[in-house]
């Protein structure tokens, strides 16, 4: 039905702030307990859109509230007791995705909210951008979710790669890192436009700064 649609086709990229780069914590939580990567991006603002929103997520307070959501919540209890009409704000289930609980603030999450993947590109429908989906079962929760895959560097997305940074326990650091930069160097070969051949081999490759972890 539509609500199962609807649910489907919205997909969220987490993020952190420039600041974080290079964090044990998230490398501990998100990064196989420092044994991944940390992926720099770039944004270019040009490419977001109605279906492509980027948002810092808001934290609740101390009492576990949004000041927005309640205010929001208020209205619609005025509108319905002075009117005895139902109200609801159109865009709250698309704005709803970038508010979370006060104890993941730790994270200084940044999401990448991509919706109605049919209709991406509506004033520029012939973008050579290509879209992979498929589905995948979630670590956390071992639910069945669907997945999209663009095409790294592409011109029409917002994110740029631009710095692979290896966690402290990385495995075989050295090679690895020679080994990555070698795979950049090929993936910039099978690229047919000059353009997006220097956005890839720009890509750097380098080692975490943390020399302290276990």
């Amino acid at each position: 039905d539509d609500v199962v649609t609807e649910m489907n086709d919205r997909f969220i990229t987490s993020c952190s702030k420039p600041i974080n780069k290079d964090c044990l914590t998230l490398y501990r939580l998100y990064g196989e307990d420092a044994a991944g990567v940390c992926l720099t991006f770039t944004i270019d603002k040009t490419n977001l859109t109605k279906n492509i929103i980027l948002r810092a997520v808001k934290y609740a307070d101390k009492k576990g509230l949004h000041s927005e959501l309640e205010f929001l919540k208020k209205i619609i209890f005025d509108v319905e007791l002075l009117t005895g009409l139902k109200f609801q704000f159109y865009s709250l289930p698309i704005w709803k995705h970038f508010f979370k609980p006060k104890d993941y603030k730790i994270e200084e999450e940044v999401r990448l909210l991509v919706l109605d993947t049919k209709n991406l590109f509506p004033k520029n429908p012939s973008s050579a951008i290509r879209i992979e989906k498929g589905w995948a079962k979630t670590y956390s929760h071992s639910i069945l979710n669907p997945y999209i895959q663009f095409e790294l560097n592409n011109p029409d997305f917002p994110l740029k790669l631009t710095e692979i940074t290896l966690g402290p326990k990385f495995p075989e650091a050295a090679i690895n890192k020679l080994q990555l930069e070698e795979i950049i160097r090929q993936k910039a070969l099978d690229l047919t436009s000059t353009s997006k051949q220097k956005q890839i081999e720009d890509v750097v490759v380098s080692h975490s700064t943390i020399s302290h972890y276990r």
